[in-house]
């Protein structure tokens, strides 16, 4: 039975606006302390308008035994709007409960664009 998951993160300056969750298949939401969220930045995408955009990440959530890397489908997603900002689709793949795990999602990023 697929199962759906979604996971929220602020920025670490934000984590008072907005607290890590998920929300699970059933619609079941479930918060999450700070804590229990593991980012981890692997890699950068520089943009030739300029910026230094995180490209490929860790995240780890013991809680929900969830150990997964996430990878940008294509380096270049930055939209060049005001503000500018990178948002796009990214591959999943790693562990949850000791069961190998793929999948597709989401993240964005604003604030890491220089300004013109």
């Amino acid at each position: 039975m697929p199962r759906d998951r979604q996971l929220r993160q602020a920025l670490p300056e934000a984590r008072d606006a907005v607290a890590p969750g998920s929300i699970e298949g059933n619609g079941a939401v479930r918060s999450l302390g700070s804590a229990e969220v593991a980012i981890g930045v692997q890699g950068y995408w520089l943009s030739p308008r300029g910026g230094r955009y995180p490209a490929r990440w860790t995240l780890q959530v013991p809680a929900l035994g969830l150990a997964v890397e996430l990878l940008p489908v294509l380096a270049d997603q930055e939209l060049d709007g005001r503000p500018r900002y990178w948002e796009g689709a990214v591959t999943i793949s790693g562990r949850a409960n000791g069961r190998n795990i793929s999948g597709s999602g989401y993240v964005e990023l604003v604030g890491y664009a220089r300004a013109p």
